[in-house]
């Protein structure tokens, strides 16, 4: 029985030095549980749907995307990198900040954000895609 003198770390180390001299570890707790059964013997196949549509025959390349869909995604991309190269970084940091701190800039930006989004989905709207 220890007594209360003594302190944690002379515990510890007698239990170790104990536990050792008698052969015994201790079980540490597993940090995931293996859901797979990896120690099989059959071909792995790393684009199972692409092997699966071609064994069924329904395998076909589409290409849906019109060209004014292109022209109007580059478009907003490029709006994108300028908006935040004018901004100095990024636009969620600038709202998430700008709105915490009650700064004037902040409310400016989500009132701007929130305008762009309805021009944008006007004009998408107008533009049908």
């Amino acid at each position: 029985m220890p007594t209360k003198k003594r302190n944690f770390t002379e515990e510890f180390r007698r239990v170790a030095h104990l536990m050792k001299d008698n052969g015994l570890q201790a079980r540490q707790k597993r940090r995931f549980n293996c859901t797979t059964d990896s120690q099989h013997n059959y071909p792995v196949y790393p684009f199972g749907s692409f092997v699966a549509a071609q064994l069924m025959g329904t395998f076909k390349l589409e290409w849906n995307i019109s060209l004014k869909l292109i022209l109007v995604s580059i478009i907003g991309g490029i709006m994108l990198v300028y908006g935040s190269r004018i901004a100095y970084g990024c636009n969620i940091g600038a709202f998430f900040s700008g709105i915490s701190s009650a700064s004037l800039g902040g409310w400016v930006w989500f009132v701007s954000a929130f305008a762009g989004n309805l021009l944008g989905s006007i004009i998408k709207k107008r533009l049908s895609l």
